[in-house]
Formats: structure tokens, sequence, C-alpha cells
């Protein structure tokens, strides 16, 4: 009787389900926080979105760092690790930094965007008292 293989999951799925999903998700919400701002410019609040999209990146090394540290308690333990613990925590490292670094150039470029929008605005506003 042959054996039934696993059935395998795209690189992609298996990121996000091993832990990208909340760093991705906050990148998704400060981009779409974004598209307001290039539609309705705001310098102040341009640059607190430049400053904000950082969050996914620093959520995901957050999440790199406490991997790390279970790998060092799994490396101090008297027995040896299953392939499925190192397997979990490999995944959750790579997903959360993956994640992480969409998550971050979404919402920069979005506000990257948004204050060349605003520099436009300002520029016209210049033109126009000079005139």
């Amino acid at each position: 009787m042959p054996e039934s293989q696993p059935q395998q999951i795209s690189t992609i799925v298996w990121l996000l389900q091993s832990g990208g999903i909340a760093p991705l998700a906050l990148g998704l919400i400060l981009a779409f926080v974004g598209i307001a701002f290039v539609i309705r410019p705001n310098r102040t609040w341009g640059m607190t979105l430049a400053f904000l999209s950082l969050l996914p990146a620093i959520v995901g090394l957050i999440v790199v760092f406490s991997a790390a540290a279970d790998y060092a308690e799994m490396a101090r333990s008297p027995n040896l690790p299953r392939p499925a613990e190192f397997a979990r925590l490999t995944g959750r490292a790579m997903g959360s930094s993956f994640c992480g670094l969409l998550g971050t150039i979404l919402p920069v470029f979005v506000a990257i965007l948004a204050l060349a929008r605003t520099a436009k605005s300002v520029d016209t506003r210049n033109a126009e008292t000079r005139s």
C-alpha cells in the first residue's frame, strides 16, 4: 500500500499561516489610511504616516527575536527537539520578517506619494500668491 504524500501548500500561504498576517494587516491598514492623505494632502499627517509605516517591520523584528529566544531555549533543553518544533519556529521567524517587510513597503510608498502631493499643492499655492 503506497504512502500518501502530504498536501503541498504555496510558500506565501505558509508564510502567512506561520505568523505573517499581523504585520501584513498592519501595513495594509496604514496603506489604506495613507490613501486618504494622497486624496487630501496634509504634510503633518503625511510625515506621521511615514514614521508609522515602520511599525510592521518593528513588529516583525520583535517576533523574530522572540523566535531566536525560543531557539536558545530549545538548544538548552536536555531532550532533542522535534523537527515540527524547529519548523514552527523557523516559519514564525520567516513569516513575520517577510510580511513585516512587505507590510512596511506598501505604506511607505503611499506616504511618499502623499508627501509628494503635499509638496505639489504647496508649490501651487505659492505660485498663486506670487501672481
